[in-house]
């Protein structure tokens, strides 16, 4: 379909549907401007979609192309591909050549469905300017036993912003709950990065699958936890979620700077019995600063959770560290449960820095809160080391503390800061 503006209302559709063994047609719509708004009749679908709809459909789901100059989905208007079948469900192209704007529900999405056997299919979004908001996604979902989709996005700009949103807004490949696949990967490239109020890159597996990677690269990143939902991060993530077995994802960020303020994280995450993934942060100049309701602004590998498993690795290359008024480097180990026994490990943690790590009221910690795992060793070598009001500690609870090196030609504290390692029963 062609058209210079091309809208969707009211159940309007572009679709592809298939119920045979074969592959359901694509779908390709060429636009100056594609609006397509679900606001008229909530509940129903409104937008462009493709359905592998037989139980027994073993083809390909219809792949869609959509090229525009401005694309704009509003209240629950989709793009989305989805299976039933033993195929995978069809990928997702879309290219905007001036801006992409989804709020309020609005989604591109791949999706395979809890009696489906096949992948989600990828999705690929390119724009100059892309703008998620209030519960907007561009993702791919499995709820079977097959694997959620990769999502690759390029952009000169992207702007993701939860503004209040009690459910994601953002980038993301997961595994839902019931699924057995897991998280594809998420790769995102862009200039500039601005993750605000419960906005987040990130892949979350619920299964007993394991979280997919997610790679971030970037000129500048911005993450500010200010005004998010209680209990919704803001930032970039992998992880595994307390109803899932599978391993916490990968996540990799690359970029000219990086600054986390009031609660906004880099982290992987393992809430299930399975371990925490690891984090390599490389950037010119990090800025870790302030806390919101949700928790410090930090860079954290975790594994939280009953018969929990190990804290994945967290290595920073930068030019300079500086952490602010309770920011944080985390990798912890917490099994909150009454065994005893666990043994779960905190995650090394290695901070190469070429000029300056500087810690005002901030903490750098390695720890395990429960069980006979022990504490991940710190390894920190800047030029200059500088502590106020601050600490870097190894800590566990019955295996034995970390190791903590140091080696700076200069190494400033005060009074009221410390650096330690300890086990409360080992070593």
């Amino acid at each position: 379909m062609q058209g210079n503006l091309i809208v969707l209302l009211g159940n309007g559709q572009i679709a592809a549907q298939g119920f045979s063994t074969g592959n359901v047609g694509n779908v390709t719509v060429s636009a100056g401007t594609l609006v397509i708004d679900g606001s008229a009749t909530p509940g129903f679908a409104t937008g462009i979609n493709t359905l592998a709809i037989d139980g027994n459909l073993a083809g390909g789901g219809a792949a869609i192309n959509v090229t525009a100059a401005d694309i704009v989905l509003l209240n629950g208007g989709t793009i989305t591909t989805l299976t039933e079948g033993m195929g995978h469900s069809g990928s997702i192209v879309v290219t905007a050549t001036d801006e992409l704007f989804i709020a309020n529900n609005g989604q591109i999405v791949s999706i395979t469905n809890s009696a489906a056997t096949g992948d989600a299919g990828p999705v690929s979004v390119t724009a100059p300017d892309i703008f998620v908001i209030n519960a907007g996604e561009i993702g791919s979902n499995t709820f079977g036993s097959a694997n959620a989709g990769a999502v690759t996005v390029n952009a000169g700009a992207i702007n993701i912003a939860g503004e209040g949103a009690s459910s994601l807004t953002g980038i993301a490949s997961d595994a839902e709950l019931g699924s057995t696949g897991n998280g594809g990967s998420v790769n995102v490239a862009a200039g500039q990065i601005d993750l605000y109020a419960g906005g987040v890159i990130s892949s979350t597996t619920f299964s007993s699958g394991k979280g997919g990677q997610v790679t971030v690269t970037a000129s500048s990143i911005l993450a500010n936890g200010s005004q998010a939902i209680d209990g919704l991060a803001t930032g970039i993530a992998a992880n595994s979620d307390a109803s899932a077995s599978g391993n916490g994802g990968v996540v990799v960020v690359d970029a000219g700077s990086v600054t986390l303020q009031n609660g906004g994280t880099i982290a992987s995450t393992s809430k299930g019995t399975g371990n925490g993934g690891s984090v390599t942060t490389t950037a010119g100049d990090i800025l870790i600063e302030g806390s919101n309701a949700v928790g410090p602004a930090a860079i954290t590998a975790a594994a939280v959770g009953p018969g929990v498993g190990s804290a994945g690795t967290i290595t920073i290359f930068a030019t300079s560290l500086t952490l602010l008024d309770g920011g944080l480097v985390s990798t912890r180990a917490d099994p909150q449960m009454p065994d005893p026994t666990p043994q779960g490990g905190g995650g090394d943690l290695f901070i190469h820095a070429s000029k300056l790590v500087d810690l005002a009221n901030s903490h750098i910690t390695t720890s395990v809160l429960g069980g006979n795992g022990n504490g991940g060793n710190i390894t920190i070598d800047p030029p200059a080391l500088v502590l106020k009001s601050s600490s870097i500690t190894a800590n566990a609870f019955g295996g034995n503390g970390g190791n903590i090196l140091i080696d700076a030609s200069v190494l400033l504290l005060t009074p009221d800061s410390f650096i330690t390692a300890s086990s409360q029963l080992g070593i």
